[in-house]
């Protein structure tokens, strides 16, 4: 797929944010840098009045030749976006994660409070069986961990779990 600008890449990658489960979100500056390290520049344009998967219609480029407003497309690979041929039970997450103990190496779990939705007993599970030196629940969605507004924090977190 063909964005015809930066902007409206970035704008899509915001609104894909909100299709998966839970109350996902993702911040402008955490798309706009996952769009700028994931895209390239195509040559022409995206066909002017079509819609996309957000459902708004496309804009063209205006005939702006700035770098922002020059068409761009995802370079990853396509097939990422299919369904997993390889989904594993919750028997067999609970034997990795059982391994996981098993190495003696300390854990420090960070989850975000809008995160990917986890059920009770399964964090309940994970905390048992890994038995983190460091748990904490911290404001944000998924991408926590690159929004700017809540990063820092994430940080702090692992980088007081490393020094202790």
């Amino acid at each position: 797929r063909v964005y015809p600008n930066l902007e409206r890449a970035i704008k899509v990658r915001q609104f894909s944010a909100t299709k998966m489960p839970g109350n996902q979100s993702l911040s402008y500056e955490t798309a706009r840098a996952m769009v700028m390290r994931g895209t390239q520049k195509v040559d022409g344009k995206q066909g002017e009045g079509k819609k996309d998967e957000t459902g708004a219609l496309d804009t063209s480029n205006g005939g702006d030749s700035s770098e922002e407003q020059q068409p761009v497309q995802f370079r990853h690979d396509p097939r990422f976006a299919w369904p997993s041929i390889q989904y594993m039970t919750w028997e067999q997450n609970e034997g990795i994660l059982t391994v996981l103990h098993e190495t003696n190496i300390d854990v420090c779990l960070v989850q975000a409070e809008n995160g990917w939705p986890v059920d009770d007993y399964k964090m309940k599970r994970f905390e048992e069986i890994l038995q983190p030196k460091v748990f904490r629940k911290m404001p944000g969605s998924h991408h926590f961990h690159a929004n700017p507004e809540t990063a820092q924090a994430v940080g702090d977190a692992v980088i007081d779990f490393l020094k202790r």
